[in-house]
C-alpha cells in the first residue's frame, strides 16, 4: 500500500504530474489525476485499498474525433491499475533516494509486461542513479530471463520434503549459458525449485 507520505505527496501538483506519467507509460489511458478537495484527507478505505478522493482523468475520442476527458475514481478503476498505482509511488521513492525495497509477490494483480517494466527500472542507469535496490518475490516464471536480471539476481527455493526447511539458492550456481531459456528450463525441472 501506499504509505501516509506518498498521499500526502499527491497534493503536490509536480509529484502528481510524475505519477500520472508512469500510468501514462504504462498505457492504461489515464492522462492525469485529480484530487477532489471537498473530502479533506487523502485516506483510503478500510478494505477496498483504494484513494477515497483521487480521481483518474481518461482522454476519449467521441464519434466525431473530438477529444473528450472524463474523471473515473480511482476506487472504479481496476485491480490492476489500483495495484501498479499503489506501487509506483513506493518505487519511485525508492528509486529517487537510492534505498532498498522489498516487497513480497510484486505481480499481484499486475500484467507480467507491466510487473517486467518495474522491475527493469532498478537495472536501468537512466532510472536508478542513485543504486536502488529491488529485494521481490513471485511466482511470475516470466521474470525468469537473462535480458532482464543476471544470473546472480535470479534466486530459487525449495523445501525439503523430510524436514520442511527451505533451501535458497542462485541460478548463479548453475552452468547456464548466455542464452539459456531460464524460465523453460525451470518449468522442466532443471533447476528444482518447482514444488513448494
Amino acid at each position: 500500500m501506499l504509505m501516509d507520505l506518498e498521499a500526502e505527496q499527491l497534493k503536490d501538483d509536480t509529484y502528481r504530474s510524475v505519477i500520472a506519467s508512469m500510468l501514462r507509460i504504462a498505457d492504461f489511458g489515464i492522462h492525469s489525476l485529480l484530487i477532489r478537495e471537498a473530502e479533506p484527507l487523502l485516506a483510503l478505505q478500510k478494505g477496498n485499498g483504494h484513494y477515497n478522493n483521487i480521481d483518474a482523468v481518461h482522454i476519449i475520442q467521441d464519434e466525431n474525433g473530438n477529444a473528450v476527458s472524463y474523471a473515473l475514481p480511482m476506487s472504479e478503476e481496476s485491480d490492476g491499475t489500483n495495484s501498479y498505482f499503489r506501487l509506483i509511488g513506493v518505487i519511485k521513492k525508492a528509486l529517487d533516494q537510492g534505498t532498498l525495497l522489498v516487497a513480497d509477490e510484486i505481480d499481484a494483480h499486475l500484467h507480467p509486461l507491466l510487473t517486467k517494466h518495474l522491475v527493469s527500472l532498478f537495472n536501468s542507469a537512466e532510472y536508478n542513479a542513485n543504486g536502488a535496490q529491488l529485494i521481490f518475490t513471485s511466482h511470475n516464471t516470466n521474470l525468469l530471463d537473462l535480458e532482464l536480471l543476471r544470473r546472480d539476481q535470479i534466486w530459487f527455493t525449495e523445501k525439503d520434503e523430510q524436514t520442511s526447511s527451505t533451501d535458497l539458492f542462485s541460478l548463479y550456481d548453475f552452468s547456464v549459458r548466455e542464452d539459456a531459456k531460464i524460465e523453460n528450463g525451470y518449468l522442466i525441472g532443471r533447476y528444482g525449485a518447482i514444488f513448494c
